[in-house]
C-alpha cells in the first residue's frame, strides 16, 4: 500500500532535571507517532547532557499523513531502587510542515535541531535534540496497531542485584519510620498508619506513573496554529476582522525553518502558552481525542482508543461552552456568546486557514467543517420567541394563548447563510482539474505540463502576503472555456461575498453598544473627526462624502480604518448630544422628531453627514477591517443567536473575498502570459 516513511533521528538531551537523589539516573525516550511508540535504550547522563544517537522509522499510510499532526516524545528515567519509571519531561513537534513540504518536494530532512521539553512539574526547561527525515509516496507493509519497542537490557551486576533487594522507595521508608514513632506515643495512631501502610502496598508505587493517565478537556490543536486559531482570554481573542485581506484574521503562517521550537523563553514555540499539563491527552487538529498510553509497573505499553470519537468530540464542546474557555473553573471565562463566536472563528482557521488555492477542499475537512457547523448551528433551533396565538377549545371558545417561533433573524438569516456555504464549497470543488498549477513565492521558474521552464512574474497582490503560493498557466495562456469558467465562478463569489458583508453589517448594527465604548467616547465630535473634515462637514454647500474621501487622498487600509474609527466615534457622539437635547433615548426617536417639526439641529446634520460618510468608506474599502465599535460589540455581545450569525457570516465573507482574489491572480497570469506571447 501507499504511504510515506517518517525517520526520526533520537541525538541527544541536555538541561533536563534529575529524578535520582543519588547516582547517575538512566534515560529513555518513547516516541509517539499517531499509533505508532518506539522506545529508545537507556542511557546514562551525567544530570546535565545524555546522548541516545538512535534512529527510528515510522510507516504512515496515507490517511495518517492527512490526520498526523505532531510527534511526542517522553523522556522517562529508571529510578535507582527498583525498575519502576519515573517521567522526567515532554516534547512536541508538529509535523504538518514537515509532511506538506514533503508532499510537495518529494523528500524533505531536516538536521537535528533542539525542542524545549516540558518537565513533571509544568516547568519548561532543557530541551532534546532530533532530527526529521520524511519520503512521501513509497510503498509501505501494512501494519496493524502494535507497539514497537526497541530497548537494550538492563546491566545485570552485583549492584543491580544488591538494589533489587534492597528496593524500597524512600517514601516507604518514611512511612516504615513514622510507624514504630506511633507505636510508642498511642496505639490508635499506629492503627491509622497500619491502614495507610496497606494502602500503600497496594498501589503507592506505582501512583506517579498512574498519574499519567489522568487528563482534562484540552484546546483544539489545529485552531493552535491557527489564527487564530487558539480561543484564549487575552484581549488577542477578539482581533476580529471583515475580510482575509490582510490573513492575520484566520490562519497562522507557516515557515520551513523549525528554529522557532527551540528558543529559550520561557513559553516554547512548540508548546502552547497556555501552560497545559503534558499528562493531558491530545488533540488531533480535527478535535478528535488521540490514542493515550498507559505506562504499567512492567514497562508494558497499552493503547486505549476511544470508542466514540464523536461522543468525546460533544463532551469537549459542552466542557468549554460551560466553562466559557476558562479550563481552570474559576469562573473567569467569557460569556456563552462569545465562545460559540470564538468556536466558529477557531474552527474556519483550522479547515481554512492553510487552504490558499483555488482547489476542492479536503474531504476530511470539508465532512469536518459541515459536522462541526451542525453542532454549533444547532444551538438556533433552540432560540425561539413567544407570539400570541388563538387556540380554539373543545367547548368553541376561542383562547389566546402564547406559542414560540423561530426567532425572526435567525429565521431569516441562517438559511440564507447556509446557502451561501454551499455555494462557496461548490465553487472549490469546480476547480478539480484546471489548466493552471501553483508554486512557491520564492521561485524564480516553475516547471511548467508541457516541461518547459520560465521565469514567473510577479503577481497581482500586495508585497506582504509573500506567503501565497503563486499561480501558473501554459505559455500559450489559459483557453476560452477556462477562462469563461473562471470569470462566472468570480462573479458568484463576489456577489456571496456582499450578500455575506451585507448580513454581517445588519447583525453588527443590532448589536448593542457597549458601555465600555460609550464611556471611551470624545466629548467633542471635532476633535476626533479632525478640522479639515469638520470645516467641510460644517460648510453650508452640499455635502459629497465621495468628494471628500478623495480629498483626502487615503493611501493604505490603515489609513481607512483609522479614519473610520475616528468618523464613528464623532458620530456617536454627535447623536448622544442630540438625543440629550430633546430628551429622547432613541436616536430613530430624534430623527423623526426633528422631520416633524422641520427643525434644523446641528448634532443631527453632523451625525448624518458621519454615517454617509462611514457609508461610503466602507463601500470603498470592501475588505476593510472590523471598526473598534464593531470589535467591542464582538466581545461583549450577550446574544448567542448574533453571535452565530455574525461569526458565521463573517467567516464566509472571509471566504469569499479570497476566493475572488484567488481567481484574480490566475486571471492576471493568464493575461501575463498573453501579453508575453503578443
Amino acid at each position: 500500500m501507499k504511504g510515506g516513511i517518517l525517520e526520526v533521528f533520537l541525538e541527544s538531551a541536555k538541561g533536563i532535571r534529575r529524578t535520582n537523589l543519588i547516582g547517575k539516573p538512566k534515560y529513555y525516550v518513547i516516541i509517539e507517532c499517531g499509533i505508532q511508540h518506539h522506545k529508545s535504550k537507556s542511557s546514562k547522563g551525567n544530570h546535565h547532557k545524555v546522548f541516545w544517537n538512535q534512529k527510528f522509522t515510522f510507516e504512515l499510510s496515507m490517511y495518517e499523513c492527512q490526520k498526523l499532526t505532531h510527534l511526542g516524545l517522553r523522556i522517562m528515567d529508571k529510578e535507582l531502587f527498583h525498575n519502576d519509571t519515573g517521567f522526567v519531561g515532554e516534547a512536541r513537534v508538529f509535523l504538518d510542515d514537515i509532511l506538506n513540504e514533503g508532499h510537495e518536494k518529494g523528500h524533505i530532512e531536516l538536521t537535528p535541531k533542539p525542542y524545549n521539553v516540558v518537565l513533571d512539574d509544568e516547568t519548561y526547561k532543557g530541551e532534546i535534540k532530533i532530527g526529521l527525515k520524511f519520503i512521501p509516496n513509497t510503498v509501505i507493509r501494512k501494519k496493524g496497531k502494535e507497539v514497537n519497542t526497541t530497548e537494550i537490557e538492563y546491566e545485570d551486576t552485583i549492584w543491580n542485584k544488591l538494589l533489587d533487594f534492597c528496593k524500597m522507595s524512600w517514601c516507604r521508608l518514611s512511612i516504615y519510620w513514622r510507624k514504630h514513632s506511633a507505636i510508642e506515643t498511642e496505639s490508635g495512631e499506629m492503627e491509622k498508619l497500619d491502614d495507610f501502610e496497606g494502602i500503600s502496598d497496594l498501589g503507592f508505587e506505582s501512583s506517579t506513573v498512574s498519574s499519567l493517565d489522568q487528563g482534562a478537556v484540552d484546546d483544539d490543536h489545529e485552531h493552535d496554529r491557527s489564527p487564530t486559531v487558539n480561543s484564549t482570554l487575552s484581549d488577542n481573542s477578539f482581533a476580529y476582522y471583515r475580510t482575509n485581506s490582510e490573513t492575520s484574521a484566520f490562519s497562522e503562517q507557516l515557515t520551513d525553518d523549525l528554529n522557532s521550537c527551540s528558543s529559550d523563553t520561557q513559553s516554547p514555540g512548540c508548546w502552547p502558552a497556555t501552560g497545559r499539563s503534558p499528562y493531558r491527552p491530545a488533540l488531533s487538529r480535527f478535535g478528535l481525542r488521540k490514542p493515550t498510553l498507559k505506562f504499567e509497573t512492567d514497562d508494558k505499553l497499552e493503547i486505549h482508543e476511544p470508542l466514540d470519537l464523536e461522543l468525546e468530540m460533544m463532551k469537549e464542546r459542552f466542557a468549554k461552552l460551560l466553562l466559557g474557555e476558562d479550563m481552570s473553573g474559576s469562573g473567569k471565562g467569557v460569556s456563552t456568546a462569545v465562545t460559540v463566536s470564538n468556536a466558529i472563528t477557531n474552527l474556519y482557521a483550522s479547515m481554512f486557514g492553510q487552504h490558499q488555492k483555488l482547489e476542492p477542499l479536503h474531504p476530511e475537512k470539508k465532512m469536518m467543517w459541515k459536522r462541526e457547523m451542525n453542532c454549533l448551528l444547532s444551538v438556533c433551533d433552540y432560540i425561539v420567541e413567544f407570539i400570541p396565538t388563538s387556540h380554539s377549545l373543545q367547548n368553541g371558545k376561542a383562547m389566546e394563548v402564547m406559542s414560540s417561533r423561530p426567532r425572526s433573524d435567525i429565521c431569516i438569516n441562517l438559511p440564507a447563510l447556509k446557502k451561501l456555504d454551499a455555494l462557496l464549497l461548490e465553487i472549490l470543488d469546480s476547480f478539480q482539474e484546471t489548466e493552471f498549477w501553483y508554486v512557491e513565492q520564492g521561485s524564480m521558474s516553475g516547471n511548467s505540463r508541457t516541461g518547459s521552464f520560465r521565469k514567473i512574474p510577479q503577481p497581482q497582490r500586495k508585497d506582504e502576503k509573500w506567503w501565497l503560493p503563486v499561480p501558473c498557466v501554459a505559455s500559450e495562456g489559459l483557453s476560452d472555456k477556462a477562462r469563461k469558467h473562471l470569470r462566472q465562478k468570480r462573479d458568484s463569489a463576489n456577489q456571496i461575498h456582499k450578500a455575506a458583508m451585507a448580513i454581517n453589517s445588519s447583525i453588527l448594527a443590532e448589536m448593542e453598544i457597549p458601555h465600555t465604548y460609550i464611556t471611551s467616547l470624545p466629548k467633542c465630535g471635532r476633535t476626533s473627526v479632525g478640522d479639515t473634515i469638520y470645516r467641510y462637514m460644517t460648510s453650508g454647500g452640499k455635502f459629497s462624502p465621495e468628494y471628500l474621501l478623495d480629498c483626502l487622498n487615503i493611501g493604505s487600509e490603515h489609513e481607512a480604518l483609522e479614519l473610520a474609527d475616528r468618523v464613528e466615534a464623532s458620530m456617536y457622539t454627535w447623536r448622544r448630544k442630540a438625543c440629550a437635547s430633546y430628551s429622547k433615548s432613541s436616536w430613530e426617536m430624534v430623527k423623526q422628531h426633528v422631520s416633524e417639526t422641520e427643525r434644523v439641529d446641528k448634532n443631527v446634520v453632523l451625525a448624518e453627514r458621519a454615517d454617509s460618510l462611514l457609508f461610503s468608506l466602507k463601500q470603498r474599502y470592501p475588505e476593510l477591517s472590523q471598526t473598534t465599535l464593531d470589535t467591542s460589540k464582538i466581545q461583549y455581545n450577550m446574544d448567542v443567536g448574533q453571535a452565530i450569525l455574525e461569526s458565521y457570516s463573517r467567516v464566509l465573507e472571509g471566504l469569499a473575498f479570497n476566493i475572488v482574489a484567488w481567481i484574480d491572480d490566475v486571471l492576471f497570469e493568464d493575461k501575463s502570459m498573453r501579453n508575453q506571447e503578443a
